[in-house]
């Protein structure tokens, strides 16, 4: 065989190797992305919480989870197999996209078939007389509850397990995040970086903060300049027996987060002086928590018992004797958005 021919078989073969093996990492990469509800989130979301459920089943925060129930998503989720594919999810992400009016989208990952959402959904469906109608949307089984109405959510489920439950506008989004036709918050944009930035936790929130947030917060904390010049919060939080809270805040620049630092340090001061928040346990969970900043980022770190942090939870979920200062945010409730839309806002 001549020297050219030789040299030719050879950068064929190594060739074939190549694209071999670019399948091979492109079909496990597309297998171990088909687990993942994050890569079913779009990259430009506002905030995406993302929940370990099969670790904070077995946590001493098991409890708080029967007050987080599907049932404000599916009817029946509480009666039989609707409960019993609710015990199975192992990973459950919430998403609300940044556009105003917008609602929320749920992603969540469950080692079940397609066809026995299907099934569990229509029985449940029947049982209540709605009428449940079935369709296929690229690889997607879609099941909707028609006497809901027009822009209803959703749910679309398919193997190995993947679920999807949102209004259609919302869905339609979440599936092409999935597909690749935009980016997915499972490996690009602000809260994939974000991720990275954080460590591991049962529970993790990433969130860009836009003007409207900003203000809420300020409204919430009764500090109109809170969250001024600050981009980016993330939070992660190991529900474990030794309850480990992490957050990173992104400014603009490092005299912003400073100046952050500095409203927090007298937040904390405050709170020493405060009766009422020492008894409740605020004050001490203030005085465990260590800040530091650099890099145009303020870390806040805060390690408690999850004794501690139950008692104090139990506490600000009853009504105080007497009302707190007002820097201190009140427990709210919001309504569910999901299932059913607004008669103000389009599918």
């Amino acid at each position: 065989m001549k020297r050219t021919t030789r040299s030719l078989v050879f950068a064929l073969s190594v060739a074939a190797l190549l694209v071999g093996g670019f399948l091979l990492f492109h079909r496990s990469q597309r297998q171990r992305v088909a687990h993942q509800p994050l890569a079913a989130v779009p990259a430009d979301a506002q905030f995406i919480l993302t929940a370990n459920m099969a670790r904070l089943r077995s946590s001493p925060y098991r409890n708080l989870l029967r007050d987080a129930s599907m049932s404000p998503l599916t009817a029946g989720a509480q009666e039989s197999c609707g409960k019993n594919l609710e015990e199975r999810i192992e990973t459950l992400v919430v998403w609300k996209p940044a556009e105003p009016g917008s609602t929320m989208g749920i992603a969540a990952y469950a080692p079940v078939s397609a066809q026995s959402v299907w099934e569990c959904a229509k029985g449940t469906m029947d049982s209540r007389g709605a009428q449940a109608t079935f369709s296929h949307v690229e690889g997607f089984q879609i099941i909707t509850d028609e006497t809901l109405g027009p822009g209803s959510a959703q749910i679309a489920v398919r193997d190995p397990g993947l679920l999807v439950v949102a209004r259609p506008g919302t869905r339609a989004r979440m599936l092409d995040a999935f597909a690749g036709r935009c980016p997915s918050a499972f490996d690009q944009g602000t809260h994939a970086r974000l991720r990275k930035e954080l460590p591991k936790g049962d529970v993790v929130l990433t969130l860009t903060v836009n003007p409207a947030f900003r203000q809420r917060v300020a409204d919430w904390v009764d500090e109109p300049s809170a969250l001024d010049h600050v981009g980016e919060i993330g939070l992660s939080a190991i529900l474990q027996p030794t309850t480990e809270l992490q957050v990173v805040v992104v400014c603009e620049s490092d005299h912003v987060c400073q100046s952050l630092e500095q409203r927090l340090q007298a937040i904390r001061t405050r709170a020493r002086r405060s009766m009422l928040l020492r008894s409740m346990g605020v004050a001490g969970w203030l005085d465990a928590t260590t800040l530091r900043q650099g890099n145009q980022r303020l870390h806040l770190h805060a390690s408690l018992s999850a004794e501690q942090v139950l008692d104090l939870w139990q506490r600000l979920s009853t009504d105080p004797q007497e009302p707190p200062p007002s820097f201190v945010p009140a427990l709210r409730s919001s309504s569910d958005e999901t299932l059913r839309p607004p008669s103000s806002s389009p599918p």
